[in-house]
Formats: structure tokens, C-alpha cells, sequence
């Protein structure tokens, strides 16, 4: 190796800055201050050329365990460091400003207790820094003590043979365990170190620290070598510090689990917004995303209550939100929130009821991949949604009739529609409510009339179903028009098409209507027979009262003179009267004029068929059920039809009145039968 002279030399040791002089010192102090220099080779070949190239192999020893010494200290340095740096803002603000009590002197091993000050206004973790601190001081202070070896004239590096070849210096037991306590903390400190944050007294402790471990490692560089009795008290000592380390351990850890909880919470916090940003903002797919993150159930009454904000127009976008969950257990969930809105908020409306029951049946209900449990929690759901819809549909229906405005209501047909759609049973029902609370407080046609308006032919027959169990017994006249439109209902082509309930309901209101009126409605030609005296009423084809008027009888017994299809009539009905058409000569029996000779007394009018055409006021008659049977009244003279058993013609036949004091007539009850064939 080049030999440098005295003159450069000097010139080299002058102009080191690491050496922090000017001055020809002593080569072993210029050394270790030039540790750190880039132009330590240069200043190690003078080293060398002034000692000799010898190191005082009695150092060695020395030497070695300097070597792990200076690893250890700075294995801990990187620990105090990254743990202060890893710590959470919100935690050190505790540490430093609450009033705790330390407990760093506290043996290895026991129990960690809560995180106190120390009486200074200093943290508990200010108190570990400084701790650590003090081990360290005292590491340099025992080190200190220690003379410096001599430096030997062999540049040989430390922990190196004198053939080259590495020599591992001897570590103990204690050693190791720091090593590997060292290695456990560092994957925990490097995960706080990214979320925290140090306060300014903090990074004062920690700088200070700095400096003594800067000072111990020139030490120990110095003093790789130390007597067997100097090791072991090194190793005591450094059996306390990992004690000590071993306490700052456990409040790291704690530290640790709190800022996982606070991120935790944070998240789940931030995460409700995110989704209900998202579902303002119809990105369903986002928020079915951010409600799967939250995982929990219970937020969702917030996240539903946040997107509704008392507006009944977020209705409809609560509830595609809650049609858009693939998890239909949350579909349900919130269903029951958006519920729970209406009921609250006052905005208990049918058509929002029924918008729900709709979406429980489509999404769940209907689905075979919906569990047997979900279903039965859906129908007690829907079940509670229906009995909630019953009375506001019910009323909304029942003030629609009472104020006249049923058939003309476009929001009463949606919402009649709606209801049937949902259920048949239900729209029948609450339409049998409704016409048990109006019936008698409103004409009985007009109720007819109403029912008669639905959209679909098996909401009416409900109607009519429903009327005909108020009136079946009443000798209501609107037993007629009832009867027309069952009539009616059976010839439409809609009726092949109708389902089993609404057929069956239709032919059991036509056989259970009174037999007159069944058979006044339903028979092609009817025979009209007096009750009290079981005779038929004819139009006399050999009698004529004048040209225009012909004679209207009841046959007695032994009567040969009733003509071919003399006693077969035809009821043609027309508003809420009929005419009474004789189908033999064709002509209409009417109730005639108070010329005198019209009359029998003063209490009867005869009855005549017209002979010179087409029907005419007077032809028209209101036909009165009374049970099984009928009263026949003359619209034009209110007068009731009458067979007399005082007043006959020809012995054979018993002449044909109406009553002028207009009261009914023990001889005017009448039974229409069917005489098609």
C-alpha cells in the first residue's frame, strides 16, 4: 500500500470536516469522530502507517461485544422512533395533556394499567421515551467508565480475523431476546407510524435520544471488547431495558387496537353517507355496495330515514332502492323503514301501501330463492301493510259513493284496480264493507250504478254480490235491475273468460233472485197468473172494447175461448218500467184515459191492448216485487192491475181493472212464470 508522508498527513487531517479540528489530535479520537466520514479510508491508511497496522489484540474481546452492543442500542432507537411516530394523533394528545401517573418502572411482565400522566403534564408515553432515555444514558455512562483501548498497529477491521475472514462477535441469551423482541415490534410500529403523528415536546425527547444513541454507538465502536464481567453487567442492564421496551410494548399494542377501533368507527360513520349519497343520486349499485361495507342492519333505518327527509315525492326512490338489494333480507329491512316513514310522517297513503305490498310480493314472495323463514316474516309484513290499507281504502271508496263522485274519480279507479291486483278477496271484501255502510243512505240503483263502473268484470259481480245481500229480501225494486245486469254479465264475451269464483257467484244471484223476478228478466215469454184466483191473464183475440182497444181478461175455469198464444207476454224493459206486450196479437197493454166509458164505476179503469201500433205513455207499467211474487202499477195513472171476481164477461172470463184509490189490491198479487216453451 502507497505510504503517505508526515506533510501530507497533516494536510489530509486538517482538511477532514468530519473530524471537527484542525488540530494534530490524537489518531484514535480523529477516528472514531470521522466514523461517519466519507474519507475514513484515507484516514485509516495514516492510522495504520502511525500504528503500525496492529489492533491491541487485547482489546478484542472488548470489541466484539461493543459491536453487538451498538446493534441492540440502535435496533432500539429504530423501535422508540418508529413507535413515537406510529402513535395516533388523538392518542398522543391524551397521552400529554391528561394528568396520569407513571408506571415505566413497573417490572416486566405486569399488568399494564390504564394510561396515565405522570403529575407533569407529561403522557405516559413521554415517560417511556424518556425511559428508554435513561437506559441508554446509563449504557453510555458504564461504557464511559471503561478505558479506551489502545489503538493497535493493525488496521484490521473489528469483528474481522486476521486472515480476512468474519468472526460473528458473541452474543448472550439476553442479547437474543432483544434482538427478537426487537423483531416482533417492527411490523407494529411500521403499521401505526403510517396513521400518527408526534407532538413537539415528543420530537424534542426523541432528537435528544438521538444524540445519546450517537454517542453510545462511538462508544461501543471504541469498546467492541469488554471483560467477561463487564458483559454480564451489560447484559443485566440490558435486561432491564427490554423489560422496559416490554411495557412500552403492551401500551403500543393498546394504542394499536384503539386506532384500529377509532378507524374502524370512522368507516362505519363515513360509510352510511357515502350510501346514501349514492342512492340520492340513483347509483343503486354503489349503495348496495356501501350498505354490504357497513354490515349492519341497524343503520339502515338512518340511511332510509337521510334519503326520505319527510318528502313524500323520495317515496318512489326509497323504494327502488330497496327492489335493487340482491340481499332480500336488507330489501325487507328496508321496505319496513320506508314504512315506518309513512306511518310517522303522516303520509299514510293507499297507493304508497299498496306500491310496497307489490314490491314484498315481486322481490320475495314470488321468489323461489327466498328462504322458507324470509317469506313467513314477508307475509306477517304484508299482512300488517294490508290491515293498515283496509280502512283508508275503505273509506276513500265509501265517501266516493256518499258524494257522488265514484264512477267519475279517476284516483278512486286506480286505486280499485290496484287493490284488486294486490288480492280478489281483499277488493271483495272491502267492497262488501262499503255497501253494508251506504246501503239506505243512497239509492239502491245508484249504489248498482257505481258497482256496475269497475274497470274489470270480476270487481263488479263483487258489487253485485255484495248489493244482493242487502236487497234479496227487500221487494226492492232495484232487484230488477240487479237481475238485468247479471243478465248482462252471463251474455258478455267476457264471461268464458271469468274465473271459477266470479261464474259461480254470477249463477247464484240468478237462481237465488225471486222467481217472478228471475223469470220477468231471463224468460224469452212469460205467463203472468193471479195469485188469488190461478188464472192467466189473455188478450182476447174475439172481444174487442172498440177498433183500437181490445179486451184484457183472466180465463175461468172451463174457458175454451183463450186463443194460441193469448196468454204469453213479453216484458220489454226500458229505464225502470216495462211494457207488456202481448205475443199473440202483438200489442201492448195499457192502462187507458178517464173517459167514462173507460171505467166501471168510479173506482175502475179497464184494461185494454192497443191494436193501432206502437207503444205510447200509457203502456207503461212498474212491475213491484213482493217476495216470490209481483204488483203491477200503471206508470201514467199509479194505479195498481187487478183481476175482479165481482165483475166477469160471458161467464167465462173475469174482466181485467186497475184500482183508481191507487192502494194496492188483495186481488192485484201476481206470479210471472216462464212460458219460453
Amino acid at each position: 500500500m502507497e505510504q503517505l508522508t508526515s506533510g501530507e498527513m497533516k494536510s489530509t487531517l486538517e482538511n477532514f470536516e468530519c473530524c471537527n479540528t484542525n488540530q494534530d489530535v490524537d489518531f484514535n479520537t480523529k477516528y472514531k469522530n470521522c466514523t461517519d466520514c466519507s474519507n475514513r479510508d484515507v484516514f485509516s491508511r495514516i492510522l495504520k502507517q502511525r500504528t503500525g497496522g496492529n489492533w491491541n489484540k487485547q482489546n478484542s474481546q472488548k470489541r466484539a461485544i461493543q459491536s453487538v452492543a451498538i446493534s441492540l442500542v440502535i435496533a432500539v432507537w429504530m423501535f422508540v422512533l418508529q413507535t413515537a411516530s406510529a402513535t395516533p394523533y388523538r392518542e398522543i394528545a391524551i397521552l400529554l395533556d391528561q394528568e396520569r401517573v407513571p408506571y415505566l418502572s413497573r417490572p416486566a411482565g405486569s399488568e399494564n394499567p390504564p394510561i396515565v400522566s405522570n403529575g407533569n403534564g407529561h403522557s405516559n408515553f413521554s415517560g417511556k421515551i424518556d425511559a428508554v432515555q435513561k437506559e441508554v444514558n446509563q449504557l453510555i455512562s458504564v461504557l464511559n467508565a471503561t478505558n479506551t483501548p489502545q489503538v493497535s498497529n493493525s488496521l484490521a477491521n473489528p469483528g474481522s480475523s486476521a486472515t480476512g475472514t468474519f468472526v460473528p462477535p458473541p452474543t448472550g441469551d439476553k442479547v437474543k431476546e432483544l434482538e427478537n423482541e426487537m423483531k416482533k415490534m417492527k411490523e407494529d410500529i411500521r403499521k401505526l407510524l403510517e396513521t400518527s403523528s408526534l407532538s413537539e415536546e415528543d420530537r424534542s425527547r426523541l432528537a435528544r435520544l438521538e444524540s445519546s444513541v450517537e454517542i453510545l454507538q462511538k462508544l461501543l465502536d471504541a469498546q467492541r471488547l469488554q471483560s467477561r464481567e463487564k458483559m454480564e453487567e451489560l447484559e443485566k442492564m440490558i435486561q432491564g431495558l427490554i423489560g422496559t421496551i416490554k411495557i412500552l410494548m403492551r401500551e403500543i399494542d393498546e394504542l394499536k387496537n384503539r386506532a384500529a377501533a377509532n378507524d374502524e368507527e370512522k368507516k362505519l360513520n363515513g360509510l352510511p353517507l357515502e350510501c346514501i349519497a349514492a342512492v340520492k343520486s340513483h347509483d343503486f349499485v354503489t349503495a348496495e355496495r356501501k350498505l354490504q361495507e357497513i354490515n349492519d342492519d341497524s343503520r339502515i333505518n338512518m340511511i332510509v330515514n337521510k334519503v326520505y327527509e319527510y318528502q313524500q315525492s323520495n317515496f318512489d326512490l326509497v323504494l327502488k332502492f330497496g327492489d335493487s338489494i340482491s340481499d332480500k333480507h336488507r330489501s325487507l329491512l328496508i321496505f319496513k323503514a320506508l314504512n315506518y316513514e309513512l306511518l310517522s310522517n303522516g303520509h299514510k297513503d293507499a297507493q304508497r301501501m299498496i306500491k310496497l305490498i307489490e314490491s314484498l310480493r315481486k322481490g320475495i314472495l314470488n321468489q323461489p330463492s327466498s328462504s322458507s323463514q324470509l317469506k313467513q316474516e314477508t307475509q306477517v309484513f304484508e299482512n300488517e301493510l294490508i290491515n293498515s290499507l283496509k280502512p283508508v281504502v275503505k273509506e276513500k271508496l265509501k265517501n266516493g259513493m256518499l258524494n257522488n263522485y265514484y264512477e267519475t274519480n279517476v284516483e278512486i279507479t286506480t286505486l280499485s284496480n290496484s287493490v284488486y291486483r294486490i288480492s280478489a278477496e281483499l277488493f271483495r271484501n272491502l267492497l262488501t264493507e262499503v255497501v253494508n255502510e251506504v246501503y239506505g243512505r243512497i239509492d239502491t240503483k245508484r249504489l248498482l250504478f257505481y258497482v256496475r263502473s269497475h274497470t274489470f268484470l270480476e270487481q263488479t259481480i263483487s258489487g253485485y254480490d255484495a248489493v244482493f245481500r242487502k236487497i234479496r229480501y227487500s221487494n226492492n225494486d232495484s232487484l230488477f235491475s240487479l237481475a238485468y245486469y247479471v243478465k248482462d254479465a252471463i251474455a258478455s264475451t267476457n264471461y268464458a273468460r271469468l274465473d271459477a269464483y266470479s261464474k259461480s257467484t254470477l249463477n247464484n244471484i240468478k237462481n237465488s233472485l225471486p222467481v217472478s223476478v228471475r223469470n220477468a228478466v231471463f224468460s224469452s215469454k212469460v205467463c203472468i197468473v193471479n195469485v188469488k184466483y190461478p188464472k192467466n191473464l189473455y188478450a182476447s183475440g174475439k172481444y174487442l172494447h172498440d177498433r183500437p182497444r181490445r179486451h184484457v181478461f183472466t180465463a175461468m175455469p172451463g174457458n175454451n175461448e183463450v186463443g194460441n198464444q193469448e196468454d204469453r207476454w213479453t216484458l220489454k224493459r226500458e229505464n225502470d218500467y216495462f211494457f207488456i206486450y202481448n205475443v199473440a196479437h202483438r200489442e201492448y197493454m195499457y192502462s187507458p184515459s178517464d173517459y167514462k166509458d173507460f171505467k166501471q164505476g168510479k173506482d175502475r179503469r179497464k184494461v185494454f191492448t192497443w191494436t193501432a201500433g206502437d207503444s205510447f205513455d200509457s203502456c207503461r207499467w212498474y212491475i213491484e216485487p213482493f217476495g216470490d211474487n209481483v204488483e203491477i202499477k200503471s206508470v201514467e195513472r199509479s194505479e195498481y192491475l187487478y183481476t175482479s171476481n165481482t165483475y166477469t164477461h160471458k161467464r167465462y172470463n173475469q174482466k181485467m181493472f186497475t184500482w183508481i184509490p191507487k192502494a194496492p189490491v188483495g186481488n192485484g198479487l201476481w206470479k210471472i212464470e216462464d212460458c219460453s216453451n
